[in-house]
């Protein structure tokens, strides 16, 4: 019997400066996206993507195409509308994923917090 998926989470971990801190909990996919709004529209409101965010995935189960998907859309609309959103932490199940996928040639992808918060840092330098 497959385990059971749970459900995606978005928390605010923490601020550090204009930087807004992140985390996912639970299995990044949007298969259920028209029943539930999106958690981190939820959390940053209308105005969100102007903002810097750093995206901890380290509590994340899993990642599936529709939730690459989500993730591309997002960081579409942060590009768009002049913020930036960086993934660090990533565990090794979600990575690989990422890794089929050849994210890194659109996203920004760091090993930790720190890296992760030099690379948004250095955009306004």
């Amino acid at each position: 019997m497959a385990a059971k998926r749970r459900e995606l989470e978005i928390i605010r971990m923490s601020t550090q400066g204009d930087v807004l801190c992140l985390g996912v909990r639970g299995s990044i996919s949007r298969d259920r996206a028209n029943t539930q709004p999106d958690p981190l529209d939820n959390l940053l409101g209308s105005h969100g993507h102007s903002h810097k965010i750093l995206l901890n995935l380290m509590d994340a189960d899993l990642l599936d195409s529709s939730g690459y998907s989500w993730l591309l859309n997002h960081n579409s609309a942060f590009r768009e509308k002049g913020g930036s959103m960086v993934l660090h932490s990533v565990p090794p199940l979600v990575m690989q994923v990422l890794g089929i996928m050849r994210a890194e040639l659109v996203f920004r992808i760091a090993p930790d917090e720190m890296v992760a918060l030099q690379m948004v840092q250095g955009e306004s330098a």
